[in-house]
């Protein structure tokens, strides 16, 4: 009876772990974040205007969560691109339609976008937003922190007459899927633990 319980209670612990280990590898773990906000950018939507944000990677996986902090009240949208290193002259990795809103409020107005791009740690990717001149107001609000607040990228700004780098940063959050064979593998172990008590 005691061996019983003991199987219950090993499976039960071994179940939790492999669904808190889904459960990340599902939803994505935070990765990169800059949440200084004690500044504002009044971004353009005039044509080439874009604005961009690189980041260094912290995990290897699928980027699949980009946030992005906006003020001002707007209702649009625009065209999310990401692509490898430094700046927007690397390889696109993905490009996509995203909506755009912003509320007059004391904190930053976080937009959530799906994305599904693979990064590996430890290399720089970029997020760049191209608004929709029909939708967005000009200028639009980006919320920015001052002084290079964000070491591990820059907050860039194209226009017709190039791209250039600031010494600021987005107020952005990253999230990473990470790959899931390590929590196969304690599913094993849990499995091995428990035939050992048999």
């Amino acid at each position: 009876m005691n061996r019983c319980m003991e199987c219950r209670a090993g499976l039960a612990s071994v179940a939790v772990l492999v669904s808190v280990l889904a459960g990340a590898s599902a939803g994505g773990v935070l990765d990169q974040e800059q949440l200084l906000y004690n500044g504002g950018t009044s971004a353009r939507t005039l044509p080439g205007y874009t604005v961009w944000q690189s980041f260094t990677a912290g995990l290897t996986g699928t980027l699949d969560t980009i946030e992005m902090g906006f003020f001002n009240d707007m209702s649009g949208d625009g065209v999310l691109r990401i692509y490898e290193g430094r700046g927007t002259h690397g390889a696109l990795l993905q490009q996509l339609n995203v909506p755009v809103v912003g509320i007059t409020q004391q904190g930053p107005t976080w937009n959530l976008w799906a994305v599904n791009a693979q990064v590996t740690a430890g290399l720089q990717y970029t997020f760049e937003l191209t608004p929709n001149a029909d939708t967005l107001p000009d200028p639009y609000g980006v919320c920015i922190g001052a002084y290079d607040p964000y070491t591990r990228g820059v907050f860039g700004i194209n226009d017709p007459s190039g791209s250039y780098e600031t010494e600021f940063d987005m107020v952005f959050r990253t999230r990473v899927a990470v790959p899931a064979p390590a929590g196969l593998a304690v599913l094993g172990l849990g499995g091995l633990v428990l035939r050992r008590r048999r």
